[in-house]
């Protein structure tokens, strides 16, 4: 049965043109099912059937949640906007599975624009913390367990039959949740507690290689990357790290890192991100506050890591994507580095 008639509705004869009321007409000989994205959009704007378009907006967003009027991710947008007391109860339930479940895949989706990805993350806290779930910057140790938890269950099943990467959950417990895995690469350990003494608040992930010099040594390792939670970050900050500190080891190319930044001169970029976020660890310390103004040339890689140096000889190993080459020493100078085309952080 079409709107019209099961809400006793009547078309604008008001005889005046314009898009609005020619999609009104359209819209009443509409059936519910029939009813879409950009149907749904209007009806709340303009408080027509709100409460037919609220249960149907949140239906279209179950099917597909990177859907929108107009841009990738406008459908989470629309439900932001609501009152919490607009959504049903049973609705409310799915939404927060979604959610959830969106926390550890959304940075895969294929976004247009990196604004559109860091506005679809603001959305998720948003709706999170609509729906009552939790105070997103004030997660407890059990709520990242579980969360890393389902992470390494996706994982796991994304990759059960690909040998370039093998999961292995070696403890599961209240207190404590250990993953390992192991690339063609390098061995990653991702530990989940309540430290004592550690800088970091809930998780700590680090990568080490297999066959650096330093790691052939008795006794000895060469971190690739390394990353823990701080007070200040955010529960989908830690997991959009889990994703790039794993996609890191997974597309490893050194071959590729050479051939695009050997001899190539720029300046680092930390793009709002702290130091520890892109810098190797043992450089932290040779970190000083002009630093982001010199100019510097790429002598070499270490693992994904760019080895570079300025006029002084000052040298730092930092991540690719934060290295941006000059415009007078390459065609591709947009290019920022060589994962930024695979992942954004």
């Amino acid at each position: 049965m079409v709107l019209k008639e099961m809400y006793n509705l009547s078309y604008d004869s008001s005889g005046f043109e314009s898009g609005l009321v020619n999609w009104y007409n359209r819209l009443i000989d509409k059936t519910i099912t029939e009813l879409n994205i950009e149907d749904v959009s209007k009806m709340i704007r303009q408080d027509i059937l709100r409460e037919v378009a609220v249960k149907k907006a949140i239906d279209l967003f179950l099917n597909d949640p990177y859907d929108g009027e107009y841009e990738d991710g406008d459908l989470l947008n629309l439900l932001v906007s609501l009152e919490l007391n607009e959504i049903h109860e049973i609705a409310a339930e799915k939404l927060k599975h979604q959610l959830k479940s969106l926390q550890l895949t959304y940075i895969e989706f294929e976004w247009e624009q990196e604004y559109l990805r860091e506005k679809y993350r603001k959305n998720i806290e948003k709706m999170l913390r609509k729906l009552g779930v939790i105070d997103i910057g004030n997660y407890t140790l059990d709520q990242m367990r579980q969360c890393v938890l389902e992470w390494y269950r996706l994982k796991q099943f994304e990759f059960q039959n690909n040998p370039a990467c093998e999961l292995k959950l070696i403890t599961n417990e209240n207190n404590l949740l250990v993953i390992e895995i192991s690339f063609e690469i390098c061995f990653v350990s991702i530990i989940v507690n309540e430290p004592s003494c550690a800088p970091y608040k809930h998780i700590f992930f680090q990568a080490d290689a297999f066959d650096s010099e330093d790691a052939l040594k008795p006794g000895g390792e060469e971190l690739i990357y390394f990353f823990y939670d701080c007070p200040e970050m955010e529960l989908n900050e830690a997991i959009e790290e889990l994703n790039y500190g794993f996609e890191l080891c997974l597309n490893y190319e050194p071959e590729k890192l050479k051939q695009r930044f050997i001899n190539q001169k720029g300046r680092i970029h930390s793009y709002g991100k702290r130091a520890e976020r892109f810098v190797h660890v043992n450089d932290l310390t040779k970190i000083e506050d002009n630093l982001w103004d010199d100019e510097f040339i790429c002598k070499g890689v270490q693992f994904q890591y760019l080895v570079l140096e300025n006029k002084s000889g000052y040298s730092l190993r930092v991540l690719s994507d934060h290295y941006e080459i000059n415009e007078t020493n390459s065609n591709s100078s947009k290019k920022q580095g060589l994962f930024s085309k695979l992942f954004k952080r």
